[in-house]
């Protein structure tokens, strides 16, 4: 399983699991990205991470394509400085960050960061199956009638 690009981390019910040495799938600290973590990754409850982390880090990636901005965000403090406990308490608290942005594919990115692993996509198939559905529907939209007419044969 991806829990950022970087970082990687391997399931008991990964098939080869037990070929593994038992040292190389150990966290011993808090990995990855935190304007882009999960709520339960930024949490450190490394047993609630699953392919539904996979998920929120793809909206994540996909938020940040769209708005310009990465999802979890803090402003400097009056020193100028920003601080990694207030940016992994944004994400903690899934805290996203505001955009002047709407539209259906944000919505798209939205559902996969929603706080409840349960409330996302169910996979990362089914958030790639939304962005295809979203696209083909954009590629439908761009063709001009007399387009249409000629790729449907007629």
């Amino acid at each position: 399983m991806m829990t950022d690009f970087g970082h990687a981390m391997v399931l008991s019910n990964f098939r080869h699991y037990a070929l593994l040495d038992e040292h190389a799938n150990r966290c011993d600290g808090l990995t990855g990205t935190p304007a882009y973590m999960s709520p339960e990754q930024a949490a450190g409850d490394y047993h609630k991470i699953g392919p539904w982390s996979d998920v929120y880090l793809l909206g994540a990636t996909l938020f940040e394509m769209i708005a310009g901005v990465p999802p979890h965000r803090i402003q400097a403090d009056n020193c100028g400085a920003l601080t990694i406990t207030a940016l992994l308490e944004n994400a903690r608290s899934n805290k996203i960050a505001q955009t002047n942005t709407s539209n259906e594919l944000l919505d798209i990115a939205l559902k996969a960061m929603r706080t409840s692993p349960d409330d996302r996509y169910p996979s990362v198939k089914d958030f790639i199956e939304a962005v295809k559905r979203y696209v083909a529907r954009l590629d439908n939209l761009s063709l001009t009638p007399s387009e249409t007419v000629r790729q449907s044969g007629h």
